[in-house]
């Protein structure tokens, strides 16, 4: 594309680490139907964001979705730290006004 020519492409055809490798493991694998079990056994919303804030959003291991064909599929979940909880909140003061964002 535009200013890539063949040198560049050559130049990066092998990337000598893992960076773009996903790999399947078994520890670090999130089975979507144990998700999908967590959430249906929680009861509010609230409980549901900290599940999803906690096992999902602070899970930064690249390969946690990675599933190739005839691995298992009904893993539970792994063990979570709860780093819900060390969040901090503010409350918004809805008489003055809120910043807004323009695109």
């Amino acid at each position: 594309m535009h200013n890539w020519d063949l040198e560049e492409t050559n130049k990066y055809n092998y990337i000598p680490n893992s960076d773009f490798k996903y790999t399947y493991n078994q520890n670090e694998f999130l089975s979507p139907k144990a998700i999908e079990e967590k959430l249906d056994s929680l009861n509010t919303a609230q409980e549901k964001l900290e599940f999803v804030y906690n096992a999902i959003y602070c899970n930064k291991n690249k390969n946690r979705f990675a599933y190739f064909k005839d691995m298992p599929y009904d893993i539970p979940l792994s063990k979570y730290e709860n780093k819900f909880k060390s969040l901090k909140f503010e409350e918004i003061d809805e008489t003055k006004p809120q910043p807004t964002h323009k695109n």
